[in-house]
């Protein structure tokens, strides 16, 4: 599309902005609602390409249901003369890759809270069960304001449906990809929580984990290697964060955080800078925090496919082929021994999985649960239960302790309630340590933000609800204002002003003033300069020093 062309009458095209494989993006101003946004369009190339719009138009409603103020929103979406197109929000700033070229090393404590932010982004991801598939420093924002934007949708993938992409394709990108990615398993909750802790490290590290010198060994690595420790890179950083990164990038993901809100509940610890850290780690998890598998050569495994790879996505086919290293024999006839015993299962048991007992778990317990032991969740009915709270598991069908095989499918009988809930005051609380609870027990959450110089970002302002009230939560509203932190204010250019104006803008803003006199052939108290220089970011209380002009002449008259 040309600069000045206009969009369904409505969005008129500035200029590029980037281009991929499947779309190309441009920066537009919306005429109707008068203001800058960007616009996603699919390339005519593949307006046919049945595959492409379902990936295009999985992103608009992957993003149509998540409201959070670390992903990036979606307005509109829709189909011109054969043209498909995504309108988004307009997030000026740079990626996340790019913010740790300019700034690296980062600080600890910035690293926390850029992962605190992109944590809270995916545990609303999550919760509409949404698995984003693709999270990477490329498709993290980071705008003028030093908050994090997650975005890129267009691989995400919706729990417990199929995936559009055949089945023997992974897509993803290589550097970030959980093992289960790789090997072409259904992507979870925790393959974002890999990718999050692969990217802590990069933070951290101003580097990737995992490196090569093509897809096939950076593969290798993460299916055989466990993350290097941040701490021979950096030995700053705390040993509570090596264990926060080696626990959300496990190899295994069962020895991964089981949710979000445990990754940002450890997150929150270490930010508050408490060495005395509860974590809810695995104990289990073979922590060694000398190790760096980077430098360690790995077993030559059949080729991957590289024709197939197209910029940052590639196709990964027959990974489980390798040929054993000579070195290796004893383990290639232990592995053997393992293989035969494991066939033997398989023909006797038909790898049959045993269904748990999840009866009075909440509904994404009980889910987590199930996919932990290979069962799939296929429909979820309600009943009326007298003893349960709302979403609790009255039962499942097949029936608890019941063989069957593995990937089968499942049905959930849950609770609509068992009678009014009693609202507490959760004001100064961090709201989502908070909201599960809600949203568990039923009730429908909404959040507005507000700056706020008395409660720290993300924590409870006001509630709609009073303390002590009584409610049958089901389908009702619960809102909530949330603190983003103390107000910011982008300085304002202030040279060529008077000094009343000066302290009016100080007043409003709620800055502090300090004047300092200067000759120059300015008029008498004009601002000649400012410090700090317009366009910084200040916050309440912050000081500001004005140099005003000291023209004689101007003062006498």
């Amino acid at each position: 599309m040309q600069k000045g062309e206009v969009l369904n009458s409505r969005y008129k095209i500035i200029r590029a902005l980037g281009n991929g494989g499947m779309a190309n993006v441009y920066l537009a101003f919306d005429l109707i609602l008068k203001r800058n946004i960007c616009i996603k369009v699919l390339k005519l190339k593949l307006a046919n390409n049945i595959k492409t719009k379902q990936r295009f138009k999985r992103e608009a409603q992957a993003l149509t249901h998540l409201n959070s103020p670390y992903i990036i929103k979606i307005y509109d979406y829709g189909e011109v003369d054969h043209v498909q197109y995504l309108v988004k929000e307009y997030v000026k700033g740079t990626t996340l890759d790019q913010y740790i070229m300019k700034n690296r090393p980062l600080s600890v404590r910035r690293a926390v809270q850029i992962m605190e932010q992109m944590v809270m982004a995916t545990q609303e991801m999550h919760h509409h069960h949404i698995i984003h598939r693709d999270i990477k420093p490329q498709n993290i924002l980071i705008d003028d304001h030093q908050t994090v934007k997650l975005m890129d949708f267009g691989i995400a993938n919706i729990l417990y449906e199929h995936s559009i992409d055949s089945k023997d394709k992974v897509i993803g990108s290589i550097r970030y990809l959980s093992p289960e990615q790789i090997k072409n398993n259904h992507a979870t909750v925790q393959s974002d929580i890999y990718s999050l802790g692969v990217v802590f490290y990069e933070l951290l590290a101003g580097h990737p984990a995992f490196t090569g010198n093509n897809i096939n060994e950076i593969a290798k690595k993460h299916l055989k290697k466990s993350i290097p420790s941040i701490r021979t890179t950096r030995n700053d950083v705390p040993l509570e964060i090596d264990k926060i990164i080696a626990h959300a990038a496990a190899r295994n993901s069962f020895d991964r955080y089981h949710n979000d809100l445990e990754f940002l509940n450890d997150l929150s610890n270490a930010d508050s800078n408490n060495h005395n850290l509860k974590l809810t780690l695995n104990r289990h998890l073979n922590f060694d925090s000398s190790s760096d598998d980077s430098d360690t050569k790995v077993l030559n495994l059949t080729s991957l496919n590289d024709h197939s790879i197209k910029s940052d996505h590639f196709t990964l086919k027959d990974h489980h082929h390798s040929k054993v290293n000579q070195y290796f024999l004893w383990l290639f006839i232990f592995i053997g021994f393992l293989g035969l015993c494991f066939i033997t299962l398989i023909v006797t048991k038909k790898y049959s999985v045993t269904i748990p007992n999840i009866k009075g778990k909440n509904k994404y317990e009980a889910i987590q649960i199930l996919r932990r032991h290979h069962l799939n969740v296929s429909n979820i009915e309600f009943q009326d239960d007298h003893k349960l709270s709302y979403n609790n598991v009255i039962s499942v069908s097949p029936q608890i302790s019941m063989r069957v095989k593995a990937n089968s499918k499942v049905v959930l009988v849950l609770s609509n309630g068992n009678g009014n809930f009693t609202v507490q005051n959760y004001i100064g609380q961090k709201y989502q340590s908070v909201i599960q609870e809600l949203k568990w027990a039923g009730f429908k959450t909404s959040v507005s933000y507000q700056s706020s110089n008395d409660f720290p970002n993300g924590t409870i302002i006001k509630q709609s609800l009073p303390e002590n009230m009584s409610i049958h939560p089901k389908n009702k509203s619960f809102h909530f204002v949330i603190s983003s932190g103390m107000h910011k204010n982008k300085l304002k250019n202030l040279i060529g002003i008077k000094k009343n104006d000066v302290l009016k803008y100080a007043e409003d803003n709620h800055l502090h003033v300090t004047f300092q006199y200067q000759n120059s052939r300015q008029p008498y108290n004009t601002v000649i300069n400012q410090n700090p220089l317009p366009g910084i970011i200040e916050y309440d209380g912050d000081n500001i020093v004005i140099t005003l002009s000291s023209n004689q002449f101007d003062n006498v008259r």
